[in-house]
């Protein structure tokens, strides 16, 4: 079946409705592209004409399909061909096949790719004016540089960088494992109007290209090596501390059985659990605390190169906590810090993610790049509101499951929380009241969200106001509609 001119619908032909490629990647026949209607524009993306419509080519691979078409209604050959002469030409079939859909293919993919580099052209050209109206008004004005405008200019040096590069690999894999074949390229880009460079920024534009700086990939010297299994070592309180709530870890350590193939440690705790870490930490690969962690705690975990998982809760009176590992899948933080959240966009494999009672400055997160994290739990407090969005909206390309601790009403709120106000502590059992919560979700870029859960409190027992809760959650779903499972999870009745 011949193609059609999108306009007229039209077969396209040879003749009058001869497919003409426009330099935005559309195709018109000759008999639209000559309409003065048009006013020397494209109809579909409205981008100006400058040639004459007699200079416009052919698009030659729409025209071999014209081609084609005609020769196939000329009518079935006199004649049956010979099962041999079948045979031989089996391979040319196949590639008329499949040359037809790499045709229609391109004209499904072209457009879409132009559309894509002018977004990625007027979101540059926006980050340019941004950076040089904020230089201009610091230099008059003397004021102190903003977190969002530091990261726009790494963003922007980063883009730089990266249309400097001279070399590219690449890997191209079909997804049948079995039957699939893979295609391998290393090249030596030529100068910046290569096809590859625009490819390259659109990668990093979506979160899919990050720098080898972010990948900390844990090395073979500290990977486990052991039978298969998932062996546990648990802290037990009555056993392993003493009368002072000191870890007794040499008793720990004589006792070879119990930690020598273990990968997970839970429910550590007590003085001196650092020690510990020291000796089992490059097998570990999931972390638990029970309690509060120090300062020097976490700096024994900052070197775990094979941990994957840790839920920790920081001391909200005690400083200079290091860094996280950037390694990690699953992550939780009580009392989260902030030189941890500024870990958290440079985490290439993470997937689960709560971060709950922040209680530092205002943060602004940048789009994620690698578009993984796929569960977030946050719980702030009312004066976060700003941070919590942030960290929402950075990765809402790919969240699929979200949990925000609020309130149900003001009044709930303020019942509980009667000499304080509403900066409150997330574990306290008085969470913070957010009244435009919904209006600021719906905002959010969530393509891909379908549970949203609204935590209540840590404490046990049923959902203070049901009727208020029902009328939240409708309140949700106005934004949301049916395609969001909204719940709460205090609250007997499970959906709205």
């Amino acid at each position: 079946m011949a193609p059609k001119c999108d306009i007229c619908f039209h077969k396209f032909d040879l003749e009058l409705h001869r497919p003409k490629c426009l330099p935005c990647g559309h195709t018109l026949c000759k008999e639209c592209l000559q309409n003065p209607a048009l006013d020397k524009k494209c109809p579909t993306c409205r981008k100006e004409l400058s040639a004459d419509p007699a200079d416009h080519p052919d698009n030659i691979f729409v025209i071999q399909m014209v081609e084609v078409d005609d020769e196939d209604d000329a009518g079935p050959p006199l004649k049956k061909i010979k099962t041999e002469e079948e045979t031989k030409l089996q391979p040319l079939v196949r590639g008329v096949e499949a040359g037809r859909k790499v045709v229609e293919k391109l004209q499904q993919v072209v457009p879409v790719a132009v559309e894509a580099l002018n977004r990625l052209l007027e979101s540059s050209a926006a980050q340019l004016r941004q950076l040089e109206e904020g230089l201009g008004e610091l230099e008059q004005t003397g004021a102190d540089v903003t977190e969002e405008h530091l990261q726009m200019a790494a963003q922007t040096e980063d883009a730089a960088r990266l249309l400097a590069v001279s070399k590219f690999s690449v890997v191209a894999e079909e997804e049948d494992e079995v039957s699939g074949e893979s295609w391998r390229a290393s090249l030596q880009l030529q100068p910046v109007e290569h096809v590859l460079f625009p490819v390259l920024l659109q990668l990093r534009a979506n979160g899919q290209l990050a720098k080898v700086d972010d990948y900390t990939d844990p090395s073979p010297s500290s990977a486990y090596v052991g039978p298969p299994g998932t062996d546990v070592l648990k802290i037990r309180h009555k056993h392993d501390l003493d009368y002072d709530g000191h870890l007794m870890v040499n008793a720990i350590l004589q006792d070879e059985q119990r930690w020598k193939h273990a990968r997970c440690l839970r429910h550590v705790h007590g003085v001196g659990a650092e020690k510990l870490l020291r000796i089992i930490g490059p097998q570990l690969e999931e972390l638990e605390s029970l309690g509060q962690v120090s300062a020097s705690f976490m700096q024994a975990v900052e070197k775990m190169k094979s941990l994957k998982r840790l839920v920790v809760s920081c001391d909200p009176d005690e400083g200079g906590y290091p860094d996280l590992p950037l390694q990690l899948e699953e992550l939780a933080v009580d009392f989260v810090k902030e030189e941890q959240l500024r870990c958290i966009p440079r985490m290439p494999h993470l997937r689960s993610l709560a971060v709950t009672n922040y209680t530092g400055t205002d943060m602004w997160f940048p789009p994620a790049r690698h578009g993984r994290l796929a569960w977030l739990k946050v719980g702030m407090k009312r004066d976060q509101e700003t941070t919590m969005l942030s960290l929402v909206n950075a990765y809402g390309s790919s969240l699929q499951e979200l949990q925000i601790v609020c309130a149900v009403s003001e009044a709930e709120k303020e019942s509980d929380d009667d000499d304080d106000d509403n900066d409150v502590a997330v574990n306290s059992g008085r969470e913070p009241y957010f009244p435009d919560l919904d209006v600021d979700l719906a905002a959010c870029d969530l393509p891909r969200l379908r549970r949203l859960v609204l935590v209540r409190s840590s404490a046990p027992g049923p959902c203070p106001e049901v009727d208020a809760c029902l009328l939240q959650r409708r309140a949700f779903r106005k934004f949301f509609g049916t395609a969001v499972d909204v719940v709460c999870d205090a609250c007997p009745i499970s959906r709205v």
